[in-house]
């Protein structure tokens, strides 16, 4: 301490500004599958990574994608910045006849998209058969 106050040394500053650095924590690949973008996203889906999710679902649907098909298998936590993402991809895809398609969400991400009534602005699939026990 000098004169009452804490110092800060350049260590500090360097140290917490890595601290305040955003993890890489998701995973976002897109290809096409004929007239329909195929957009898979793997890890943590938030704040910080909503960009990402944002320019390639952008990208899909400027590129003239009449389905965007997002495989969520891989998806293992989503914030409120997520499902803003997902929603604006939704109506900016059906305001122009289009449609967006969650594959293989699990049960937290269907909860979660219930509970905020976003459930009904997207389509939800699965690529797995279903097999009645």
């Amino acid at each position: 301490m000098i004169d009452g106050k804490a110092s800060r040394s350049p260590d500090a500053i360097l140290a917490r500004s890595e601290l305040d650095t955003p993890p890489a924590g998701l995973s976002v690949t897109s290809t096409w599958l004929g007239i329909e973008a195929l957009v898979i996203v793997v890890g943590e889906l938030d704040v910080f990574t909503a960009p990402e999710l944002e320019r390639r679902l952008r990208e899909a649907s400027a590129a003239s994608a009449s389905r965007v098909l997002v495989d969520a298998s891989g998806l293992c936590f989503i914030d409120s910045a997520g499902v803003v993402v997902l929603r604006q991809a939704a109506r900016a895809l059906r305001s122009r006849g289009g449609q967006l398609v969650l594959l293989d969400a699990q049960e937290g991400l269907r909860r979660i998209l219930g509970l905020l009534g976003a459930e009904d602005e997207m389509a939800m699939a699965s690529t797995e058969p279903h097999i009645p026990r």
